[in-house]
């Protein structure tokens, strides 16, 4: 069923086209309206009219050829874009869908040349809607730089694709894909194991961002808000969550979308009262529950946070038993919260944060042997993962393993040069073996990014005192 604000969107564009049925622009924008509405066929209709009336204007194939993805007619869609390539040879992005199409198809020397013409395309710039900003333009040479890293590696080339790889992460260290996918080379990490949630890099589309920004589909607006957020562009992902809400309200959907776009940015309050109208509309959803949950805990309201973890978890899911471990365990109820950590390890054992807390549950408690094995199980199924590398050179640091503990923190910092921690436990490692220098930058370093860091400034304080 169409809303009214889409129904009444669409009567504007059908009454412009047949005014003037012999107007390439009318119908090609009707057939836009039609596609930000989610109704594909009538779309590639008015495309299809759009450009026989006028074979020379590359727009109305373009987004045929966007239409015909999204239906999985990759064959069609790859005679559209090669009719704008024909037309606009140098647009990059229409290179790039089309290695996209050659690579699922598996023709790796067409995907290359398409992603080599790509890489070599200027950057995208988006049009601000009117009331909104702009999608952050996206890099599309790393992007086919990426793929070119992938069909290396389809073809065994390891060495090239890490070379690559290395290369991209050193200009872009927020691209998670390229990030994991060199981890995994380096580390093996295992099939299964769970990505960290680090963002993509921006995939805007000056075309399409367009086009979604005059959407009133909520599935549209969520769509594209989820592909923003992975990106990293925060703004954007924003102002489509709130032209959803404005669109359908009580939808579940856009509320838990909402919810956690506030999240993001750390509006916890914010995120709760999204949170508690989702579970007003979807009252027994364990998704909606353990996520009021986990921001409850998030806000400090410990009980109030187990009361509504302890109702997720009655359905079977490895994120509800872990968040209400969490919750237990910062509730200091370790033997309670140890069980919900198995419990969750028993549903998906590759999840590596219910390991780095049983890490940290064992280490607290004296049982060092326990907490060095789970943590580093927890570094081979997630080796992207720096949390796991600090806490590991904490437990090897308190048993005098000094060497092993730097290692440790190195890869921890290598992985996040921003976490303060990394840095103080490095400090320590480095003051134990005598290199008083090092450690003090590392102290120093650790001071710098948080500015409050009490170990740093205590462990700062005994080097400059002879302690170490």
């Amino acid at each position: 069923m169409i809303g009214p604000r889409r129904r009444a969107q669409t009567d504007r564009a059908w009454t412009a086209a047949a005014t003037s049925r012999t107007t390439p622009a009318n119908v090609g924008n009707l057939g836009m309206v039609y596609q930000a509405g989610l109704l594909p066929h009538e779309a590639l209709r008015a495309y299809a009219v759009a450009q026989s009336l006028d074979p020379g204007d590359w727009r109305w194939p373009y987004h045929r050829g966007l239409v015909l993805v999204e239906r999985g007619d990759q064959i069609g869609a790859g005679e559209a874009f090669r009719t704008v390539t024909a037309a606009f040879p140098a647009w990059g992005l229409v290179r790039f869908h089309l290695a996209e199409i050659a690579f699922k198809a598996g023709r790796p020397a067409d995907a290359e040349a398409a992603c080599l013409a790509a890489e070599a395309a200027p950057i995208l710039q988006s049009v601000a809607p009117d009331d909104g900003p702009p999608p952050r333009p996206m890099p599309l040479a790393a992007h086919a730089s990426f793929g070119i890293a992938r069909l290396h590696l389809d073809r065994g080339e390891i060495q090239a694709a890490r070379k690559r790889l290395a290369a991209l992460v050193a200009a872009h260290p927020e691209f998670g894909s390229a990030q994991s996918l060199l981890l995994r080379l380096d580390a093996q990490r295992p099939a299964g194991a769970m990505d960290d949630g680090r963002a993509y890099l921006p995939q805007a589309d000056p075309w399409l961002d367009a086009l979604v920004a005059r959407s009133w589909h909520p599935d549209l607006l969520l769509k594209h808000a989820a592909i923003a957020g992975r990106g990293g562009d925060t703004a954007w992902r924003q102002w489509l969550v709130r032209r959803a809400l404005t669109a359908s309200p009580n939808s579940l959907d856009v509320l838990l979308e909402a919810a956690a776009t506030e999240r993001a940015a750390n509006r916890l309050a914010e995120a709760l009262r999204f949170r508690q109208q989702a579970e007003i509309v979807a009252p027994d959803d364990h998704h909606t529950l353990f996520e009021q949950g986990r921001t409850l805990s998030d806000l400090g309201r410990l009980p109030e946070a187990e009361a509504v973890l302890r109702r997720a978890v009655r359905v079977r899911d490895a994120a509800a038993e872990y968040n209400l471990a969490s919750v237990l365990d910062r509730m200091e109820r370790w033997d309670e919260a140890r069980e919900h950590y198995d419990r969750a390890l028993a549903i998906n054992p590759f999840h590596s944060r219910a390991l780095n807390n049983l890490g940290i549950g064992f280490s607290r408690h004296g049982d060092r042997r326990r907490a060095f094995s789970y943590y580093r199980r927890a570094i081979d199924i997630a080796p992207e993962v720096a949390d796991s590398y600090t806490n590991l050179s904490a437990a090897l640091g308190v048993t005098g393993r000094f060497l092993e503990a730097l290692a440790a923190t190195d890869m921890a910092v290598k992985l996040n040069p921003s976490a303060a921690d990394a840095h103080g436990n490095r400090g320590i490692a480095l003051a134990q073996l005598g290199r008083r220098v090092e450690a003090r930058a590392a102290f120093e370093t650790a001071i710098r990014i948080d500015p409050r860091h009490a170990d740093a400034k205590r462990n700062l304080a005994a080097l400059g005192s002879n302690y170490y």
